[in-house]
């Protein structure tokens, strides 16, 4: 038998093919479930049989989601590893995986060895169980416990988040035995939340001294007197950013020519001031973004230049990279160049105020053309196959003390389109024009989900309450992600399905191959808008310099460099979102006993979560507390269904909650369903 699902046989099939007679049937049964066990064939879902490959191995990082399970990522495949197959390896160590088959779609393995560790040092919550100190790590780490067994004097309490090794690596028994290192505060603490989430996620708060040094040297002046440079200066140019924006890395232009119009796209040259090799280099390549919480910012540059050399400040003569582009009246791109600049900001713009400007601003009629010109670009790329994904964020107003005041709904407005088409215009020219010049270019890739995946989301949309002409649509056969949103388009569980479409899918990385950005619908890809917070800009920054002033410029490692990246960015993402669910949390532990609307969100044979509708945080609804009937979970039908009534629970059903318990060490929260 081969390793796909078409030659995935049940026993009959089998027992078909290899004729065997009836009277040998049940012997036959028997070397199916001894070869089983043996793993040389393997029972997968649906009662088949496959081969399993003897000699087929992966190598990647280890992730374990909170309900146990495994993924191993590798540089081109991924593999599931089921919650007993992890081999003493811990969330996040490099791993050897044998793969032992693949299925439509799926591969499945065990770790069979672990090369690195990554998790030397632990971080978590101290409880006292039974007379013991138990260790509750900040995430799902492993299948077993940790318990703590050398104190070295320290008396935690309840509660108390720590740092701790593990003591013993050597085929660990079911529980992990580790000491504490570092004692960093009461994890109850509002005020706490900032150090626990930076120390989990290992975010530096602090730039080291040799950086601070480096960046001494630094000052306004050096922008004044560049000769070397294109004057823009007089160029009437706008920055449109968050009001509470610091870091402007990008600023817009827009002027009329004799037939046509050229849109200017200026980025902030951060490679002018950030030499490579320096020690601001390596620490911004050691960071790889910056982390952006609600009421802290930890940058990727010492603030001296992201919020002030490097910022396009109003008023200010400042260094860029800017990009040309010139388009006739039906918009189309006629040409475009690309140059060493310095401009002058004329006006700082919020995107709220866009939104609010009147016929007496100068700037009304340049960017009421801007906005026409965007459109026009937002509407061929989704209609192109763009992924057109209105995820809704939380935007949460933090007190002096830690404790969330407000949490609302962000507003996607027209000017966060505006700017968002002509950053992807840009970084699409660069990577289409000038990215395959180099070796070593850093791409952004979004790769195709898998078939499997594809169905699965289909699947979901079908089986929810959805209006009967659009469940017709998505019957439909060979329909594509993009037609299968835009189905979905003003319904109210848009957002929802959304969420879950970009779960499913595989995550956006940096490689130096373009291999085209899925999501996007672009061929060439990558990113260049952002170098101030991001590293990956600025090494495209430093290829295109050197190509600009005829250097050629090679860069080393950058497989290594472009994984990490990729990596460092998960991390800062999971950091964010970690921070905003501890806020979330610490705002509805003041609502027990409280009632919400909600939508579910996904299901589980144990329960339901759902997503409340006003501040966008999920809870769990056990099983056991559905009182008003026995319900059965029908995976295949994505439904929880009343065997005596028949009631059915689907994603997406609007329901109410009752908030029953909050825990925000473990970052969850117990609803009871309200009839």
């Amino acid at each position: 038998m081969k390793s796909n699902s078409d030659y995935a046989f049940k026993k009959k099939e089998l027992a078909s093919i290899l004729r065997v007679k009836s009277k040998h049937y049940p012997q036959f049964r028997n070397e199916l479930k001894s070869l089983n066990k043996l793993g040389s064939i393997t029972k997968v879902h649906g009662g088949r049989f496959i081969y399993t490959s003897p000699e087929s191995y992966l190598i990647g990082n280890l992730s374990i989601s909170k309900s146990g399970k495994g993924f191993v990522d590798g540089e081109e495949k991924s593999a599931f590893v089921g919650s007993g197959q992890f081999g003493g390896a811990l969330h996040g160590d490099t791993v050897k995986v044998k793969i032992k088959y693949e299925y439509e779609d799926r591969i499945n393995g065990e770790v069979i060895e672990t090369l690195s560790r990554s998790n030397k040092i632990i971080q978590g919550y101290v409880q006292k169980k039974y007379n013991r100190f138990i260790l509750e790590p900040s995430h799902k780490l492993a299948n077993r416990g940790f318990v703590i067994q050398d104190l070295k004097g320290i008396e935690p309490e309840d509660f108390t988040w720590v740092e701790a090794e593990v003591i013993n690596w050597e085929k660990p028994p079911k529980e992990i035995p580790v000491k504490i290192t570092k004692i960093i505060g009461d994890s109850q603490n509002p005020k706490m939340d900032l150090q626990i989430i930076t120390s989990k996620y290992k975010l530096d708060l602090k730039f080291p001294e040799e950086v601070k040094t480096e960046t001494a040297i630094y000052s306004s002046e050096n922008v004044i007197n560049a000769k070397s440079r294109i004057d823009l200066t007089k160029l009437p140019t706008i920055t449109i950013d968050p009001e509470t924006a610091k870091d402007h890395d990008d600023a817009i232009s827009i002027r009329e020519l004799k037939n046509n119009t050229e849109v200017g796209i200026h980025i902030a040259d951060v490679s002018e001031y950030v030499i490579e090799k320096s020690a601001i280099d390596k620490e911004a390549k050691k960071r790889g973004t910056s982390v952006y919480f609600p009421d802290y910012c930890v940058s990727m540059l010492p603030e001296e230049l992201s919020n002030g050399l490097c910022s396009l400040k109003e008023k200010e003569n400042r260094f860029a990279l800017s990009l040309l582009v010139e388009l006739n009246p039906k918009y189309d791109i006629v040409k475009f160049k690309l140059v060493e600049s310095i401009i002058n900001v004329d006006k700082k713009y919020s995107y709220e105020q866009i939104g609010k400007i009147d016929e007496d601003d100068q700037y009304y009629k340049p960017i009421e053309k801007l906005q026409k010109i965007t459109n026009y670009l937002r509407k061929n790329r989704i209609k192109s196959g763009s992924l057109d994904f209105n995820i809704p964020e939380a935007e949460i107003k933090i007190g002096k003390d830690g404790i969330p005041e407000q949490i609302l709904q962000k507003e996607i407005l027209d000017s966060h389109h505006l700017i968002e088409e002509l950053m992807l215009l840009a970084n699409k020219i660069i990577a289409k024009n000038y990215g395959q010049k180099f070796k070593g270019f850093p791409f952004r890739n979004h790769e195709k989900p898998k078939e499997i995946d594809v169905k699965e989301i289909r699947q979901t949309l079908i089986q929810s309450n959805t209006p009967k002409d659009v469940k017709q649509k998505l019957i439909q056969k060979n329909i594509t992600l993009n037609k299968m949103f835009n189905a979905i388009k003003g319904l109210k569980t848009e957002k929802l399905f959304a969420q879950l479409a970009l779960r499913a899918m595989p995550k956006a990385n940096y490689y130096p191959k373009n291999k085209g950005h899925f999501g996007l619908s672009f061929n060439h890809y990558c990113h260049f808008t952002s170098p101030i917070r991001r590293y990956p800009d600025l090494i495209v920054h430093r290829f295109l310099k050197k190509m600009i002033n005829n250097k050629e410029y090679k860069l080393k490692d950058t497989k290594n460099i472009s994984r990490e990246c990729s990596r460092l960015e998960v991390n800062a993402m999971n950091a964010e979102r970690d921070y905003i669910k501890r806020k979330q949390l610490r705002f509805l532990s003041n609502y027990i006993g409280e009632y919400f609307f909600g939508v579910i969100s996904g299901l589980t044979p144990k329960g339901l979560f759902i997503q409340l509708d006003e501040i966008l945080v999920d809870g769990f609804v056990s099983l056991k507390s559905l009182l008003d009937d026995y319900y059965i979970y029908e995976p295949s039908k994505y439904i929880f269904r009343g065997r005596r009534y028949k009631k059915e629970y689907h994603i997406g059903d609007a329901v109410e909650i009752k908030v029953v318990n909050v825990n925000i060490q473990l970052g969850m929260a117990d609803f009871e369903m309200v009839d």
